[in-house]
């Protein structure tokens, strides 16, 4: 294989895709349109600022999911190998001699075999994960306790042109008859099977990833690597992105990364909305970044308080208080 492999689509791709869930009975969607916008669901981190300012998105390492059987490569289980070594020996008694391999050296060589293979895709694929699905307040809570961010794309960059939607289905997919093809074509189907295959339980988070797949692990390459892309087209904060500020004497690191990630916006003019509970229902509505710039500034150069920022906030919040059409 080549030096990395990038998954782009393509008509006859995403058709045999198709045709391989549907001879598993699995109800599949890879022919659907890419949505408009995507979404990223995040804490705001260090990273997350440095994306902002480069015009970066990171892809994450599949093993570094927090699903564990995300991205396995299932190719065989322990029953089809015995199976498989019985017919060899039944075959051989026919024509007349000996299988030269006993059953216990057989089945652990095939058994070894497997497990590297299920773990091959996720130590050597990165994986943007992305989703459709906002607003969410699963996804905020998930992902971020209410208190991160969430950051829209829109999805005219190459990148976003070349992302899949996941599959969700109940049983494990086993791809070995795809593996046994032997071809360059039907082990990038198989994997890209894998890749984009997810447990049912997770179809709440209807998810498209882009994928980027090396030919061997690269230790030097670390678990994340940031990818290019345009500017985001807004940012929504969270419930909760303002509480860290309230009733607290204290700066910290975190406190000065969320007044930092809102100057990155007003400099990058990325639109800002944040959102509100109203009884039991949250509206979302614009934060003037404009407003807010130059008290970030002195915020951050230690002339503001954490109870004079927040008045300034309030303020803001006060002025801006138009409900946004999302």
């Amino acid at each position: 294989m080549s030096k990395g492999l990038l998954f782009t689509r393509d008509k006859k791709k995403l058709e045999k895709l198709q045709y391989e869930m549907d001879i598993r009975n699995i109800e599949a969607n890879y022919l659907i349109e890419i949505p408009k916008k995507v979404y990223k669901y995040t804490n705001v981190q260090r990273y997350v600022i440095e994306n902002l300012n480069n015009n970066y998105v990171s892809a994450s390492l599949a093993k570094k999911f927090n699903d564990i059987k995300d991205s396995i490569m299932m190719t065989n289980n322990r029953e089809n190998i015995i199976r498989e070594y019985d017919e060899s020996v039944n075959i051989a008694k026919k024509a007349g001699y000996e299988w030269p391999v006993s059953k216990d050296i057989h089945i652990n060589n095939s058994l070894q075999r497997m497990n590297h293979m299920k773990g091959y895709l996720r130590e050597t694929t990165y994986v943007l994960c992305l989703t459709s699905n906002y607003p969410s307040e699963y996804m905020s809570g998930m992902y971020s306790n209410n208190e991160g961010i969430v950051i829209e794309y829109d999805t005219t960059n190459q990148i976003f042109q070349n992302i899949y939607p996941v599959v969700y289905g109940i049983e494990p997919l086993e791809v070995q008859s795809l593996v046994d093809l032997g071809t360059d074509e039907s082990l990038e189907i198989a994997m890209l099977l894998s890749a984009t295959y997810k447990n049912l339980s997770w179809q709440h988070e209807e998810e498209w990833r882009y994928l980027l797949k090396l030919s061997y692990p690269n230790k030097k390459l670390g678990d994340y690597i940031p990818l290019i892309t345009d500017t985001p087209s807004s940012i929504y904060l969270g419930l909760n992105y303002f509480d860290l500020f309230k009733n607290n004497h204290t700066i910290n690191e975190a406190m000065k990364n969320k007044v930092e990630l809102l100057t990155v916006c007003y400099e990058k003019a990325i639109s800002v909305k944040y959102e509100k509970l109203f009884i039991d229902e949250i509206s979302t509505f614009s934060f003037d970044v404009e407003l807010f710039y130059d008290y970030g500034l002195k915020y951050l150069e230690g002339d503001l308080s954490n109870s004079q920022l927040m008045n300034i906030i309030e303020n803001i919040q006060k002025i801006t208080y138009k409900v946004t059409d999302i």
